[in-house]
């Protein structure tokens, strides 16, 4: 079995670290130990670095795969890796002619792929630059603010924080809210917990915890808030 390691640290197999450069692989089927195959030289070479799709093989053996950046043009390279006793050769074929860079940006509601793309186009004013939609984009929506489980979060917060404004935000994360939005429900982002600065730090970091009284006074507020959706 062969693959690649596209970036610069991987942990393989849970036990060994190898870390410095990008490779290609040989792992056993046994996954008890791997090979080094092919250690690419890096950016500023020609042949490439960071490997990036699956590795094909003819019928003699020889492997054929591409890097995603680095070669003589610095978009990446084609390459073959041949194999001679117990170690392989690499074989430079070709340099691939485009450099491309993906950019994420974050869909609004409202807002229409197209026009986005029409925009980039615009602002780079370069006729030898072609934007395209690399996938496609999820459909952006919303739950409306005037449900009884927005009112009953609304309320189960303030009870939670007298005096606050509660108002919705834009989570830059993950949310499964999206799909259950274009079946047809409402979904809302929602936490009972009133963190200070150092729980905040905390948050997907090291020592990550949350006080007891978050843990007593949220689970609380999760219990009145069912409470009060199921007798609306």
């Amino acid at each position: 079995m062969y693959g690649v390691n596209r970036m610069r640290s991987l942990g393989v197999l849970s036990a060994l670290l190898l870390i410095g450069t990008s490779v290609v692989l040989a792992v056993p089927a046994s996954a008890a130990s791997y090979q080094v195959l092919h250690s690419f030289t890096g950016i500023s070479n020609s042949d490439g670095d960071e490997p990036f799709a699956e590795l094909a093989a003819d019928q003699s053996g020889r492997l054929y795969g591409t890097t995603f950046l680095g070669g003589q043009h610095g978009g990446g390279s084609v390459f073959r890796l041949t194999k001679s006793g117990k170690s392989w050769t690499e074989e430079v074929l070709g340099a691939l002619p485009e450099m491309f860079f993906q950019v994420r940006r974050l869909v609004l509601a409202g807002d229409e792929p197209s026009e986005i793309r029409a925009w980039v186009t615009r602002v780079v004013d370069d006729d030898h630059v072609r934007v395209e939609i690399a996938r496609e984009p999820k459909a952006p929506n919303l739950s409306p603010p005037d449900t009884e489980m927005y009112k009953a979060l609304v309320d189960t917060l303030t009870r939670r924080a007298p005096g606050v404004v509660v108002a919705p935000e834009i989570l830059v994360a993950f949310t499964d809210s999206w799909v259950f939005r274009r079946m047809g429900l409402a979904a809302y982002g929602w936490s009972p917990f009133v963190l200070d600065d150092g729980e905040w730090r905390r948050v997907h970091g090291n020592d990550e915890r949350i006080s007891l009284e978050n843990l007593r006074e949220g689970a609380r507020a999760y219990t009145e808030l069912l409470l009060q959706i199921a007798g609306a």
